[in-house]
C-alpha cells in the first residue's frame, strides 16, 4: 500500500507550489486528509502485520558478572514488559584496562550466570567481531540484524 502512495508526494509539492483559488484551497485540503488518512492505514496494515518484540541489551565487560548484573537485567525485562534480554560481553574496552579473565573466559561466565532464566540469552558478536567494542556499533549491528520488527532498549 506505501508504495502506491509514492506519486502522491510530488503531486502534493507541485499543487502546492501553484497559485490557489478558494475552492482550490478545499479541495487540497481534502486532499492532503485523504492522502493522510491513505496513508495512516497503510503504516497500520504493515505494523499490524507485523510481531514486535522488545529487546533489551545488556552489554559490559562482566568482569566478572555479577547478581547485580542479573537482577537489573530481570528488574527492567519486568518493568519495561522485555521478551528477551541479550548480554553482550565486550571484546576489547576501549576506555578501561580489564585484568583477570581473558575475553573468552568472561563470555563463558556469562552464558553459565544466565543459564538458568529463559528469557536471557547471551551473543558473541563482539568477540567474533575482535577489536574495540563500542556500543554504537553493536546497536547498529543488531538494529540491522533484526530490523523494524525489534525495539531494542539499552539497559546498560
Amino acid at each position: 500500500m506505501l508504495r502506491g502512495l509514492r506519486g502522491y508526494g510530488r503531486t502534493l509539492r507541485q499543487y502546492a507550489a501553484s497559485p490557489k483559488t478558494q475552492f482550490e484551497y478545499r479541495h487540497y485540503a481534502k486532499f492532503l486528509l485523504l492522502y493522510a488518512l491513505a496513508v495512516a492505514i497503510a503504516w497500520e496494515e504493515s505494523i499490524g502485520t507485523m510481531e514486535i518484540t522488545r529487546l533489551g541489551i545488556m552489554g559490559g565487560t562482566f568482569n566478572p558478572i555479577h547478581l547485580g548484573h542479573l537482577m537489573i537485567a530481570e528488574e527492567a525485562r519486568q518493568t519495561y514488559h522485555l521478551d528477551k534480554v541479550l548480554f553482550v560481553p565486550s571484546y576489547i574496552t576501549p576506555n578501561k584496562n580489564v585484568n583477570g579473565a581473558t575475553a573468552e573466559q568472561r563470555l563463558t561466565m556469562t552464558r553459565l550466570a544466565t543459564a538458568d532464566n529463559p528469557h536471557f540469552t547471551v551473543s558473541d558478536m563482539e568477540m567474533r567481531r575482535k577489536g574495540n567494542s563500542y556500543t554504537v556499533d553493536t546497536l547498529r549491528f543488531l538494529k540491522k540484524l533484526y530490523g523494524p520488527s525489534y525495539i531494542l532498549y539499552f539497559i546498560s
